[in-house]
């Protein structure tokens, strides 16, 4: 289950999440001995969140994901799920980290890590607030 907190501390590991925009993709896997199909769903949601190592500081972009039975991509329930059940014991999705001088990116293009390391070092240098569009400080209990 996950909280939501106003105040980013280091005691947690927290993620800002975009609940406004998300992947998904369903995987079907046969039929149950009812005749429904068995489905599940893996969503994704953009998030940011803060490592510190020592007095180093890193700022990441990536992705939280969720797997659920029990909605499809339009349900309304779908974000009320994920609070509720997610299950990110194996972190985030990095796609970009960013600590003030270096910037990783695996098989990124050179334009695309040019936006993300700008996006990056504005929420690098507005730490702790929470950056723009996302939805607060979002942590497992």
């Amino acid at each position: 289950m996950m909280y939501q907190s106003d105040k980013y501390t280091t005691s947690r590991f927290f993620y800002a999440i975009d609940f406004d925009t998300f992947l998904g993709k369903k995987h079907i896997h046969g039929t149950a001995i009812n005749g429904h199909e068995y489905n599940y769903y893996q969503i994704s949601f953009p998030a940011i969140w803060f490592k510190r190592k020592g007095d180093e500081l890193t700022v990441v972009k990536g992705s939280v994901g969720h797997h659920t039975k029990g909605h499809d991509f339009t349900d309304d329930g779908l974000i009320e799920d994920m609070i509720q059940n997610m299950d990110s014991r194996y972190g985030g999705n990095a796609q970009f980290r960013w600590d003030g001088m270096f910037m990783w990116g695996p098989e990124k293009t050179w334009d695309d890590t040019v936006a993300a390391q700008k996006e990056l070092d504005q929420h690098w240098e507005n730490f702790p607030a929470i950056p723009a569009g996302y939805s607060g400080w979002w942590a497992l209990r």
